[in-house]
């Protein structure tokens, strides 16, 4: 167990050891506010807990647009790049994905940001590089699609010599995406996957060629 007593993060500046909550260290600080608080050591080293509360109380007050869509944006990527608790931690937080120190500290920067970068209700925030930070050199506002395209894993469709994710190939074909990838994982031929008529009569797909 690292020793974090004497050290401060953020507002909080630790006091003394508080014992151990099932397998982690816990740790009473006390708050610039003057409240005292205990708290996760592994939630002091990672900054997912900056203060007693209060931060987030006078952020809200500040702002007072905790219940918009950008704020609900900017909060999430916290959430997934610093909350060890969350299923999509893996994806981000666990690789080293973080959100940069400018947007870390004031969610008006990253609002800021997002609105002279394009933001609107129907797009997503995605990084350029994949592997790369949530900061403002490395994202952009994009739709499905674009994300689709941004994917490390994602599939594409050859035909024809064209190779599109099945995202794009939806909206060539009218056929929806999750039928284009249930079709693909069933064996189909990517060009059948995309352009056969669907069956309102729900036969079973043809079987792939052998050979």
């Amino acid at each position: 167990m690292k020793d974090l007593k004497g050290q401060k993060f953020s507002l909080l500046q630790v006091i003394e050891y508080a014992g151990k909550q099932g397998d982690y260290a816990m740790w009473r600080c006390r708050c610039d506010c003057g409240n005292e608080k205990v708290v996760r050591g592994a939630n002091l080293t990672t900054g997912q807990v900056r203060s007693c509360g209060c931060l987030k109380k006078r952020n809200n007050l500040k702002h007072g647009e905790s219940t918009t869509r950008i704020y609900r944006i900017w909060y999430g990527i916290i959430r997934r790049t610093e909350d060890s608790s969350r299923k999509e931690y893996k994806d981000y937080g666990a690789l080293g994905i973080r959100m940069c120190q400018e947007w870390r500290d004031s969610y008006e920067a990253f609002r800021n940001w997002a609105i002279s970068n394009g933001y609107n209700d129907t797009l997503s925030i995605d990084r350029i590089d994949a592997s790369g930070d949530y900061e403002p050199i490395n994202c952009r506002w994009t739709n499905k699609s674009g994300q689709e395209r941004n994917k490390k894993n994602t599939r594409y469709l050859t035909i024809d010599g064209v190779s599109k994710t099945p995202v794009e190939w939806s909206e060539v074909s009218g056929i929806p995406e999750y039928q284009i990838r249930k079709r693909s994982a069933r064996g189909w031929s990517d060009k059948e996957a995309v352009f056969k008529p669907l069956d309102p009569s729900h036969q079973h797909p043809p079987k792939a060629k052998q050979g």
